[in-house]
């Protein structure tokens, strides 16, 4: 058992207003396409457990889907941003524009642990989480082609 949450459609209506989530759930859905604010969840709930994996000090739940309380709110804000998205003419509020910005400064300062979480109860090491990254250049290879030599290809 872990003192880390999973984020529920309960979590969600706590934080945003019920005909915005609503319209999310239910407005242009595919014939038998899934629930878009459960994919929404998944996906930020990823994102956040890389984010808590970046940083070499913390432990990750083995719990699949669960993330420390303290980041709860700012996962729901990052998910209505994420599920809106599907709807153009559904517009975010002035305030859950501004809480989308602050949570996406938070999961950076928890990625260079510079904002410290709960750590779970059933914690493991992040050694052998991905946790995402990037790609960089390390040698350029030489070009044997010029664009003269390419002319006509």
């Amino acid at each position: 058992m872990t003192n880390w949450q999973i984020i529920t459609i309960a979590d969600l209506e706590d934080y945003l207003l019920a005909p915005q989530l609503a319209a999310i759930r239910t407005a242009a859905l595919a014939p038998g396409q899934d629930d878009p604010v459960e994919r929404a969840i998944q996906d930020v709930v990823i994102e956040v457990r890389n984010r808590v994996a970046q940083c070499g000090t913390n432990t990750i739940s083995p719990t699949a889907g669960t993330i420390p309380p303290e980041l709860v709110r700012h996962a729901c804000y990052l998910i209505l941003e994420a599920a809106q998205g599907r709807i153009p003419s559904l517009s975010l509020e002035d305030f859950q524009v501004r809480m989308a910005n602050e949570a996406r400064r938070i999961m950076r300062e928890v990625g260079q642990c510079d904002f410290h979480i709960t750590q779970p109860s059933d914690g493991v090491p992040t050694d052998d989480v991905i946790s995402g990254g990037g790609a960089r250049v390390v040698k350029q290879r030489d070009r044997n082609a010029s664009p003269s030599q390419m002319n006509g290809l």
